[in-house]
């Protein structure tokens, strides 16, 4: 009705333009009034003002500091895209969390952490999942066009010249790893180690109960220890097991954690999880606008936190520049 309202009135019918009183400015002036008005209506359409709200289910563990943070850092990337979204908490510590999942409406599952991402993805495999704060590599089954997210873990790239800025005398860069879960990422780890001028000494795993007693011989063939995410190695007692005995061989350790460089570790780098959180949402606005997920496959978080051992370093005789300190989130052994 407005659409013909307005196209009335810049329009008289032919007895009107007999009229002294219609002018042709007066036509031209109106006509341009009217060009204008279909302007900003096009203009518009192509907002959310026109949109549905979306509604966006939540899996998190609830009460978890950093999960928290990750979860106020994907809604503020909403409320920057002006989206209107209503948010559904999931806690995925609670019985029948999938099955009050499965009941509810959503347009897209987000999920926080790696055990929500893993059991939300094989109860709702159809659905359009985003996570963020999951630590990689994750189950060979966690694959589909439907599934994309923010890992935590550092590029090894980034790892490795670290390493070297801090040591630069160390080269030979040892490595525990299960081949079932981190063969590719030792592949990959070798080929940038290469071309770094690094060398790194896999050593493959299948329990650490096989490692343990030939641990200090296998020590004394490295120069540094880089303990990466894997699902037999990074198990508190061996961790403990493991620090223990690269401080007694005088090996600096780089973890995967600031709890790794409260217990020994020379070095941790790690993501930010609001930041996280913050990239998550950004995919999530881009599926919104019509983007693959695919895309967003493996997105690495572009915040790096760094935390060192003052204490660890000075034993270990390593000299650590003013300058890198100062670049670190948290300094330890002071």
């Amino acid at each position: 009705m407005i659409f013909w309202q307005a196209f009335d009135s810049i329009c008289p019918d032919e007895d009107n333009l007999k009229q002294d009183s219609i002018k042709p400015d007066m036509i031209v002036t109106k006509t341009c009034s009217f060009l204008c008005f279909l302007f900003c209506l096009s203009v518009l359409a192509g907002t959310e003002i026109f949109a549905e709200p979306k509604t966006i289910a939540v899996v998190t563990l609830q009460n978890s500091q950093v999960y928290d943070e990750a979860l106020e850092g994907f809604k503020e990337s909403i409320k920057n895209a002006n989206l209107d979204v209503k948010y559904q908490v999931f806690d995925v510590s609670h019985k029948d969390v999938f099955s009050e999942l499965a009941g509810a409406r959503n347009d897209l599952i987000y999920t926080i952490g790696t055990a929500a991402t893993v059991k939300t993805f094989r109860s709702a495999k159809d659905s359009a999942i985003i996570f963020s704060s999951v630590l990689g590599p994750l189950t060979s089954d966690l694959n589909g066009e439907n599934l994309a997210g923010v890992y935590l873990n550092i590029p090894l790239l980034t790892q490795l010249e670290t390493m070297k800025k801090l040591t630069p005398g160390l080269k030979k860069i040892g490595v525990l790893y299960n081949p079932g879960l981190n063969n590719s990422t030792i592949v990959e780890a070798k080929s940038y180690a290469v071309a770094n001028g690094q060398t790194i000494v896999a050593q493959q795993i299948n329990d650490y109960k096989d490692i343990a007693p030939k641990l200090k011989d296998w020590l004394l063939t490295i120069d540094i220890l880089w303990i990466i995410p894997d699902n037999i190695v990074c198990k508190q007692a061996n961790i403990q097991h493991l620090l223990l005995q690269a401080f007694q061989a005088e090996k600096p350790v780089v973890g995967i954690s600031p709890e790794f460089v409260k217990s020994g570790a020379l070095l941790a780098l790690t993501a930010d999880y609001k930041d996280c959180g913050r990239q998550a949402g950004e995919i999530a606005v881009a599926f919104f606008k019509g983007e693959q997920l695919l895309q967003y496959k493996e997105t690495p978080p572009r915040t790096t936190h760094m935390y060192l051992n003052r204490k660890i370093a000075q034993k270990l005789g390593i000299a650590i520049s003013d300058k890198l300190y100062a670049s670190a989130t948290e300094i330890y052994g002071d």
